[in-house]
């Protein structure tokens, strides 16, 4: 099992804030992770995730100077404002 948590805008322009989204992995086959961790540091306040494509059992996330790959046997979502209690399960 693998969580991957994002702190992601609703909407690319004009979004008021982000949304915590948690995205867990579960029966996880493969995982691949390219990043530039000067570049990631540099964009961390405006976001570094560019998009994000989820298809058969692969996730992919695209992000400013790098990718996170997951195949999977499945994928949960969560979501929730930032700033608010995570329910728990």
């Amino acid at each position: 099992q693998l969580e991957l948590v994002f702190a992601l805008y609703k909407e690319q322009i004009h979004a008021p804030r982000r949304d915590r989204v948690v995205i867990t992995c579960l029966g996880v086959r493969r995982f691949l992770a390219s990043c530039d961790l000067e570049r990631l540091k540099e964009h961390a306040r405006a976001g570094n995730v560019i998009d994000g494509v989820h298809q058969e059992r692969v996730l992919r996330v695209f992000l400013t100077g790098g990718f996170l790959e997951v195949e999977a046997r499945s994928f949960r979502v969560r979501t929730n404002p930032l700033g608010t209690p995570q329910k728990q399960a």
